[in-house]
């Protein structure tokens, strides 16, 4: 699970606009790409799941539980690395403004 949602959180972070997907729907939204580059991560969690438990839990844990909290857990991830790069970009908004006056 760790592996999936790490993998998700790092090609998170390389989507255009994400700093700008701050309503729960468009961060949500945002996941859908990341989440494909991550097929064989999550494809893995799954199988460790089917076999730990019993065949068919690993998929029904995934579109359960696990979707169910995805959103809260890469932000928590990713969180600190977007707040740096808001700050960034004020600091770079401000000095250009000073610049321009």
């Amino acid at each position: 699970m760790r592996e999936a949602t790490d993998c998700i959180a790092r090609e998170t972070l390389n989507e255009p606009g994400i700093e700008g997907a701050t309503r729960p729907g468009q961060f949500r939204a945002a996941l859908a790409q990341p989440m494909r580059r991550c097929a064989d991560e999550v494809d893995a969690m799954i199988a460790e799941h089917d076999q730990v438990y019993y065949p068919g839990y690993g998929e029904a844990f995934f579109q359960g539980p696990y979707l169910q909290d995805l959103v809260r857990a890469i932000q928590k991830r990713i969180g600190p690395e977007l707040a740096r790069r808001a700050s960034a970009a004020d600091q770079r908004d401000h000095y250009t403004i000073r610049e321009l006056t």
